[in-house]
């Protein structure tokens, strides 16, 4: 009885013990708002790169580095990106295909160890590269892009979808009081949208469905209540959509 006991005490000790080492984090929907989270710019904390993974070992992956888009990383030398738990917010790499490309935004540094990267599961960490197209979850309405066109690395926070809806404007994206969505006064007949506002970590503020706009009209989206900061207003037509980076000042 008092072993049973002992075993159970211990059992129930390492299990704590476990949950109180679980990773707690706020997860960032894509890539681009990773990166850029509560800035315009690449966090500093962060290394951006082209890569190629090279090589699986038991707790990590090397990978080449083929361009250096942000931060700090030796381009054509090879770096380790160690493979986490789980419990320390670090993404597991054992799944990486060899001899594959990725865009990676590794953490620098592990621990005291500066030669060794990660990538967190706070976010979106990497994207794939198929024949130079960007693939995943890049910026919010985006999961694919060339990849000429992803750009300097320091933009990638101001993507927005290519597709064009109908003749609609907005303007301005930098505001104090919100943007303004208009209608081409050349449009000859009236159109309906939905549009949502979002804060930059995909929380859902406010939203209009079937707003009915006339040629010429104009609406503000009202965002005088709305402390400063990146918000993103996603507009809806006919099975179209645009997602607008707004900077509330």
């Amino acid at each position: 009885m008092n072993k049973t006991f002992t075993l159970i005490f211990l059992l129930a000790f390492i299990l704590q013990s476990e949950v109180s080492k679980a990773c707690s984090c706020v997860y960032i929907g894509t890539f681009c708002e990773t990166i850029t989270y509560n800035n315009e710019e690449v966090s500093p904390y962060l290394c951006v790169i082209r890569g190629t993974v090279i090589a699986q070992e038991s707790d990590r992956m090397k990978v080449r580095v083929v361009e250096h888009l942000g931060g700090t990383a030796p381009e054509g030398e090879e770096i380790f990106i160690l493979s986490g738990n789980g419990a320390n917010c670090a993404e597991f790499v054992g799944g990486f295909e060899i001899g594959k490309d990725f865009v990676f935004a590794m953490n620098i540094g592990w621990g005291e160890n500066s030669d060794l990267y990660s990538l967190t599961i706070c976010g979106v960490s990497y994207l794939r590269i198929n024949n130079e197209v960007v693939e995943g979850k890049i910026a919010p309405g985006i999961n694919s892009i060339n990849y000429n066109k992803l750009g300097t690395i320091d933009d990638c926070g101001k993507l927005t979808i290519e597709q064009k809806i109908g003749l609609f404007s907005i303007f301005p994206n930098l505001t104090s009081v919100g943007p303004t969505i208009s209608l081409d006064p050349e449009s000859s007949d009236p159109v309906l949208i939905d549009w949502e506002v979002y804060s930059n970590i995909g929380q859902l503020l406010d939203e209009k469905n079937a707003q009915s706009f006339l040629p010429g009209e104009k609406f503000r989206v009202n965002m005088e209540s709305y402390p400063p900061g990146v918000y993103l207003l996603r507009i809806r037509r006919s099975g179209e959509r645009k997602v607008f980076k707004i900077v509330k000042i």
